[in-house]
């Protein structure tokens, strides 16, 4: 079998450990190869398709072991190998607003999954689309989520606004993907609710079930749920890709090796209350600390199969009925099927890049995938619909497997928050007399002194754009006036924490978030009607995806778009 390599740019390697941005600015696309590789029909369909906590260099390190989809992507895909989140805080909702909308964080508001907004006189911390004012449908009691926080249009609400006759269906395990890849659009949005194990959504969308979600939660999800165990699919030859099964600092330190057994109800209560306690953060006098991704609401309602191909299966298999019963690329008015693949970020968190579980997850997408494009090809034709797939940020390797093998990692330890939280505190006694200017100057110069932080700056100043460096681009490009996101935000001060150091609490696992290169560098891709297959090794944006498939949609866009046409129309 042949290697199918994603051809990463020889800068990939090093700069996945390095602290550089790599290439913020981008010199224009154009000429004759872009012109010959742009579709000149407008497709029926397009689908686009997210990986979440799809690291760029993964497609390419376990390319002997796929046959299916992902293969098919590095055999017949137009294949932009150095894409990059232009943005510095590269989590879930910033990553999925950027692709759907063509602006950065900065303009769509969605900053991190969790931020904090003025309340009475206070700080409100706010949960990305959770919205309070509209439940779930059919579970008043529980909060359900809608796009009203995000402060942009997107692909999905272009397309419904030029082409009356346009469907868009947006459809994925987690709340926040599946919402804002649909944009503020109302049309069909569903997500795996965990505390259910089905497809729900919430009232800002519907009033009432579609008929064929009911009866696929009825006839579908019964099977899909309640496993008794994840067993290895890949065979014994392509094990090796991965590092070995089990290490000490994968998951919980039990449940490190397969076959995994699905986590008791017991165990679901420890990990919950165990993650809810982590999230909390730090709080001594003004400061709250809260460190990592909050952004998941340690709740049950994300454990449901939480550590298992199961949901994305589900995801797919529903896009199929979405597809006959929407009737979608059936008429001339083209539609949109926009899909998040979530299990691949749920199983990195706890067992890293490289790790056989995530290996496992994508051999299994793969062959997901693979039969999804053939029942495409079969519903559509093979030149029926263009496909669009990307991620919406990529992953730290877990620190101690990076000492393992050699290279520089670190773990932010408690002590390390609290030594922190003591220097502000001491900064701020120590001038608050020569008034807020000088507290805010020895703020950030105390936080700059911590041997985990890189950098830092005034809030002010990185906002008006007197920080010149390419690392103060990605944080304004994250940066929202009315949401403070960071760490200390809120007292006026952004920071940069070191490169391969993990800041997030857990004694196992890992995360992403930072502007370093391997959080910001994911796949991008475009396959299908019009559009020839190859590979491109120019600097591009995940911003640019939304503007690229409006132009083949023959779609108007905004004319503060950050991203560009990669075709150069």
């Amino acid at each position: 079998m042949r290697i199918r390599s994603f051809m990463l740019p020889l800068v990939a390697v090093g700069a996945l450990s390095s602290p550089l941005a790599l290439g913020v600015e981008r010199a224009a696309a154009g000429g004759q190869e872009q012109e010959a590789s742009a579709p000149t029909a407008v497709p029926r369909l397009v689908v686009l398709i997210v990986v979440d906590q799809l690291r760029g260099d993964l497609l390419t390190a376990y390319g002997e072991a796929f046959e299916g989809g992902l293969a098919r992507l590095a055999d017949r895909g137009l294949r932009f190998v150095n894409a990059t989140h232009d943005h510095a805080h590269t989590e879930t909702s910033p990553g999925h607003a950027s692709l759907s909308t063509g602006t950065f964080p900065s303009k769509h508001g969605m900053v991190r999954n969790v931020w904090w907004e003025r309340s009475d006189g206070g700080w409100t911390q706010v949960f990305n689309v959770i919205d309070e004012e509209a439940p779930m449908l059919g579970r008043p009691d529980l909060a359900g989520g809608s796009p009203r926080r995000l402060e942009r249009t997107g692909l999905a609400d272009w397309l419904l606004e030029q082409s009356p006759g346009s469907r868009v269906v947006s459809l994925s395990a987690k709340d926040r993907a599946a919402v804002l890849l649909a944009g503020k659009s109302s049309d069909v949005v569903y997500w795996i609710e965990g505390s259910e194990g089905r497809f729900m959504t919430s009232t800002f969308y519907r009033s009432e079930d579609l008929p064929w979600v009911t009866r696929f939660n009825l006839e579908e999800m019964p099977a899909r749920v309640g496993l008794s165990a994840w067993e290895s699919e890949v065979p014994e030859v392509f094990r090796t890709l991965s590092r070995r099964d089990t290490v000490p600092y994968e998951a919980d330190r039990e449940h490190t090796h397969f076959t995994h057994f699905f986590l008791t109800p017991e165990e679901q209560a420890r990990e919950s209350a165990r993650s809810a306690a982590l999230a909390a953060g730090a709080a001594e006098d003004t400061l709250e600390v809260v460190v990592g991704e909050a952004g998941s609401r340690a709740t049950q309602r994300e454990w449901w199969d939480g550590y298992t191909p199961g949901p994305d299966a589900a995801v797919l298999a529903l896009a199929r009925v979405a597809v006959e019963e929407e009737a979608l690329g059936s008429d001339a008015a083209p539609d949109l099927l926009a899909l998040s693949l979530s299990q691949l970020d749920r199983i990195g968190h706890r067992y890293g890049p490289m790790s056989r579980e995530s290996l496992e997850i994508l051999v299994h997408l793969d062959r997901e995938l693979g039969a999804f494009f053939e029942y495409l090809d079969e519903r559509m034709g093979p030149e029926g619909y263009v496909l669009a797939f990307s991620g919406d940020h990529g992953v730290l390797a877990i620190p101690e497997y990076l000492q393992e093998t050699g290279r520089p990692g670190g773990r932010l330890a408690r002590a390390a928050v609290d030594g922190l939280q003591s220097q502000i505190n001491a900064a701020v006694r120590a001038n608050s007399a020569d008034g807020p200017e000088a507290v805010l100057r020895a703020m950030t110069e105390a936080t700059r002194d911590q041997p985990w932080v890189a950098d830092a700056w005034s809030r002010a100043s990185l906002l008006a754009g007197e920080t010149p460096d390419s690392f103060a681009v990605l944080a304004r490009n994250s940066a929202h006036p009315d949401r403070p996101a960071d760490v200390l935000s809120r007292f006026g001060v952004e920071l940069r924490i070191q490169p391969n150091f993990l800041t997030w609490l857990w004694p196992n696992g890992t995360t992403h978030g930072s502007p370093y290169y391997y959080d910001r560098h994911v796949p991008l891709v475009l396959m299908g009607t019009g559009i020839q297959p190859g590979v491109r090794e120019e600097r591009v944006a995940t911003v640019d995806l939304a503007p690229t498939l409006a132009r083949i949609l023959n779609l108007q866009t905004p004319d503060d778009l950050d991203g560009r046409d990669l075709f150069g129309r």
